[in-house]
This record gives structure tokens, C-alpha cells and sequence, in this order.
């Protein structure tokens, strides 16, 4: 053997191959306790690193629970939404977004809503809710909405309202109704009741008032609260008007029609005879206003007909075409 060969073996000789990981922990972990029994300290063990990070994890997946219920798992069902102007309705959250509202969107309790362009809401017990542009709510359950501020509008129909049971909750109390049209409206903290029909109970840490028809009630940030008469026709009620839903007329008598638009304006129906109210009964229509409101479309609807009408500023006169001619001459 070479001198060459003799170091070639003595090289291969001392060459150790290294450990696995596995068997260093184990010389690590028995070491460590050797010195410990030797030394008399105790054995710690670091948790609070692992237990942290689960911690954090556990949170998290709450978080996201949460959220998820949030967005998926709605409170009971209040109605929908039956029409939103531009810009539009969002549903608002503290921690997310705020989501875009469409027509036809259901409307549940738990729900904040911001209404930007006016819009109204079927409720499912009856009736509807109409939000003017800017107007802020805040669902609390199928009986009870909170306005923090703007200008809403309640219609229950007269047929439902004892089955009906809807609170409107203000910074100034609440106020119930009882069997009612009626507008509230907070800005910088004042709240103002309007009564078109029915009667609406307002109740306070203070107060509890009954309101009727034509009444006003304006109550400051304080609480103090003046009582006054309103009219229930003209421009503060032109808003809510707007956003009234459309009459279905096809197949609808002329009187229901009528009824329709004399309740949607605060106004009261008159015929100057009986033969005018059996003809209103009668009359049949048919076609489609849906692109007009109440007022709009008395005009249309009426030329199709043998009546005539008077639209004054508390009432509307039906009479005959051949009446409306005589009173002309």
C-alpha cells in the first residue's frame, strides 16, 4: 500500500457521520435534566408562547364567527324593501363595510340603515314605512324602529291596524300607533310628530300624549313640547306622497281608485250624489299608473271616465262630466 492509500484510509477512518435531529433533541432533553437533578432546579416548561398563539387563534376564529353571523344568521323578518331612489340605501356595520341595499332586499331586526335617496319598506304584519333622502334607522325587532335622525313616514291601512303593533323609537320617547298615517322627524335632536289619520301615542319619562288628525307636536332636545294644529294636505306631506306605492288599477273599481288617492293625500272624498258614488263603484278600470304618484295620476285615470273631479286643498268632488259642464256655463 501506497503512502497515498495509507492517508485515503486514515481520513475515511476518522470521518463521522452527523446525527440525526432526532437523536440530538434526545441528548439535549437528557443532558439538561441530569443537570437539573444535579443541581436541584425545577423543570419549566414555556407555555405561554404556545398558549398565546392558540389564544390568538381562538380569538380570531370568534372574530370571524361573529362577523359571519352577522352577515348570514338576520334577526326576525320586519319586510322589505318594495323601493329605493338613487343613490341608493347601505345597511351599516361597525366593523365591516357597509353594504349596498337593493329593491326587493329583506329588512330584518339587528339591521342599522342609512337611506340616501328615500325609499319605503313593506312591513310583513301590514302597512309600510317610507324613508325620506338621509333618513338613519335602526331596526330593533318586527314592533319596534329606532329613528336617530330624518324624516319617516308610517301608513297603517285602517282593516289592519288592530293587528298591527309598530313603535317609533326618538330621542325625545316613543310613540306608538294606533291605527294611523303619520311623518316624525328628528334633526339636531328636536323631534316633530305630524298626524295625517288615526291617533299616535307619545310616550316620555315625562309625558304621555295622544295625538289626532291635524295635529302637530314639536318637541325640543330638552323636552319641552309645544302642541299646534297642521294641515294633513300640502307640502310637508309631498315627500311621503312620492314615495307611496302605486295603485293597481286593472280591474279595480273607480271608487277604490278614488279612495286610494284621497287617503294617500290627507284629502277627504266627496260626490255630490249618490248616483256619482254608485257610477264610481261601477266603472271599472283598467291599464297602469305605475309610474305615477297619486295626484298624477287623477288626471289620467279620470278622462277615461264619465266623472269629473275637483281637486281642492282638503278634499277631492267627484262629479258628472254633464254637472261639470252646467257649473262651467
Amino acid at each position: 500500500m501506497s503512502e497515498s492509500d495509507l492517508d485515503i484510509v486514515l481520513r475515511r477512518g476518522m470521518h463521522a457521520e452527523p446525527l440525526p435531529q432526532a437523536a440530538l433533541v434526545r441528548i439535549r432533553v437528557a443532558s439538561e435534566a441530569e443537570w437539573r437533578a444535579s443541581t436541584g432546579q425545577p423543570v419549566r416548561r414555556h407555555r405561554w408562547p404556545r398558549y398565546a398563539a392558540a389564544a390568538t387563534i381562538a380569538m380570531l376564529m370568534l372574530g370571524g364567527g361573529w362577523i359571519i353571523g352577522t352577515r348570514h344568521q338576520p334577526g326576525a323578518l320586519v319586510g322589505h324593501f318594495e323601493h329605493i331612489d338613487y343613490p341608493g340605501a347601505v345597511e351599516q356595520h361597525r366593523w365591516l363595510h357597509d353594504r349596498a341595499l337593493a329593491d326587493g332586499e329583506e329588512v330584518h331586526s339587528g339591521q342599522r340603515i342609512l337611506v340616501r335617496g328615500g325609499g319605503r319598506i313593506a312591513l310583513a304584519s301590514a302597512g309600510s314605512l317610507r324613508l325620506a333622502p338621509g333618513a338613519n334607522i335602526q331596526i330593533d325587532s318586527a314592533e319596534q324602529v329606532r329613528l336617530t335622525d330624518g324624516d319617516l313616514y308610517v301608513d297603517i291601512p285602517p282593516a289592519r291596524s288592530a293587528s298591527v303593533h309598530l313603535a317609533i323609537v326618538t330621542p325625545a320617547g316613543t310613540f306608538t300607533h294606533l291605527g294611523t298615517q303619520f311623518q316624525l322627524a328628528v334633526h339636531e335632536g328636536a323631534t316633530q310628530l305630524r298626524v295625517r289619520e288615526g291617533q299616535v301615542r307619545w310616550s316620555s319619562a315625562d309625558h304621555e300624549v295622544l295625538s289626532g288628525p291635524g295635529t302637530q307636536l314639536s318637541i325640543d332636545r330638552d323636552g319641552h313640547a309645544v302642541r299646534e294644529q297642521t294641515g294633513t294636505t300640502g307640502a310637508d306631506w309631498a315627500w311621503a306622497e312620492v314615495l307611496g306605492a302605486p295603485f293597481e288599477i286593472e280591474n279595480r273599481s273607480l271608487a277604490d281608485y278614488l279612495h286610494y288617492v284621497a287617503r294617500e293625500t290627507g284629502r277627504a272624498l266627496l260626490f255630490t250624489s249618490p248616483e256619482e258614488e254608485r257610477r264610481a263603484s261601477t266603472t271599472i278600470l283598467h291599464g297602469s299608473i305605475q309610474r305615477l304618484n297619486a295626484v298624477e295620476s287623477l288626471s289620467a285615470v279620470m278622462a277615461t271616465t264619465s266623472l269629473r273631479f275637483t281637486l281642492g286643498s282638503d278634499s277631492i268632488r267627484i262629479e258628472s262630466s254633464a254637472d261639470s259642464g252646467k257649473a262651467l256655463r
